[in-house]
């Protein structure tokens, strides 16, 4: 894989889809497979995620795997259970904060459940568990 560290412009683009500030910090990227730009994106040896340039739209995206809510506090906590969730869809009495769930908009949402945290999908009134990784 082709790794590099961000631009200053990749990291303005970074700031301003995440709305944190990564100036101070080596940040990695490796390229993958895409029509255009795609890359992951790394601090340390953690995946934040991938930052990619959609030619449909023609705009900058960033899509967050389990690591990014590492430094990002999850939005949705979820009520401690032995089932397996990940790549489940889960019940909406699973989640603790149901009230905040129902006002966020569809797409990325970081959940926090027990020493876990990750990403899920909300579709509506459903949620999808992508990805989890212990604190």
């Amino acid at each position: 894989m082709d790794e590099k560290f961000a631009s200053k412009f990749e990291i303005k683009i970074l700031n301003e889809l995440t709305n944190k500030t990564f100036d101070d910090l080596a940040i990695i990227l490796k390229k993958i497979g895409g029509l255009d730009y795609r890359k992951k994106v790394y601090i340390g040896n953690i995946c934040l995620g991938i930052l990619e340039f959609d030619l449909k739209e023609l705009k900058w995206k960033f899509q967050p795997y389990a690591g990014y809510y590492l430094i990002e506090k999850p939005k949705i906590k979820l009520k401690n259970t032995k089932k397996r969730i990940k790549g489940k869809k889960i019940s909406t009495d699973l989640i603790e904060n149901l009230d905040e769930f129902k006002s966020l908009q569809d797409g990325y949402v970081g959940v926090e459940i027990g020493n876990y945290v990750g990403v899920g999908i909300k579709k509506g009134d459903q949620l999808k568990i992508k990805d989890l990784i212990q604190k």
